[in-house]
């Protein structure tokens, strides 16, 4: 990804009043348990910022972002690609500040953001996306940030499990094939850990 490309994000501006739809809506004589409840202003609706899981496809995150804009919440989603998030992570930083850059452009940084954040690659995007926050002119106001399932342990096996879970397919080329993949991101992961520790020694001063 070069600094050229764009992001495919996607945007959602529901109408207003919450749709009909809504299942925690009164119908008719028969109450039914409001689950949560937005209170705003039609001019600043909440904006809905899901990241998704590594691999993530946008059909399955549109179902969550449906809940959102149910409730006439405005929605932006987005998912990292795989190949960043596992071995291209320096184009991470790249993508937190781009995607604050569409929010700015879309003129949303005024409402009141929430961040719903799945597994463990939303949340390493998320932490991007925090640290490009932090370095912009004018913050945005967050308001919260859900973490789904997410920061999880950094193990073998989960780190197995979410391979197996992009890569797909019949299990007698899924195994072997997530298996190579997880031991060379792990080799790779342990000397980028490795570098950093050799180079912050070396930063030190010398008594």
């Amino acid at each position: 990804m070069s600094d050229q490309e764009d992001l495919d994000y996607y945007i959602m501006f529901p109408s207003f009043p919450p749709s009909p739809k809504d299942p925690t809506l009164t119908t008719g004589s028969q109450d039914q348990r409001e689950e949560f409840v937005f209170v705003y202003k039609e001019d600043k609706r909440p904006v809905i910022v899901l990241l998704g899981w590594a691999g993530c496809q946008d059909k399955y995150l549109a179902k969550y972002s449906a809940i959102y804009e149910e409730k006439s919440c405005i929605t932006l989603r987005y998912t990292a690609p795989v190949e960043c998030l596992f071995w291209r992570r320096d184009k991470m930083p790249y993508i937190g500040k781009r995607l604050i850059q569409v929010i700015t452009d879309k003129s949303l940084d005024q409402h009141p953001i929430f961040f719903h954040v799945f597994s463990n690659g939303g949340a390493f995007l998320y932490q991007h996306v925090s640290l490009a926050m932090q370095q912009a002119n004018s913050p945005l106001k967050v308001k919260g940030v859900i973490f789904d399932s997410a920061p999880g342990e950094r193990r073998l096996t989960t780190l197995f499990k979410a391979i197996s879970a992009i890569i797909g397919g019949h299990p007698l080329t899924n195994i072997p094939m997530s298996f190579f993949i997880t031991i060379f991101l792990s080799i790779l992961w342990f000397l980028e850990v490795l570098t950093k520790i050799l180079l912050y020694r070396g930063s030190l001063p010398h008594k």
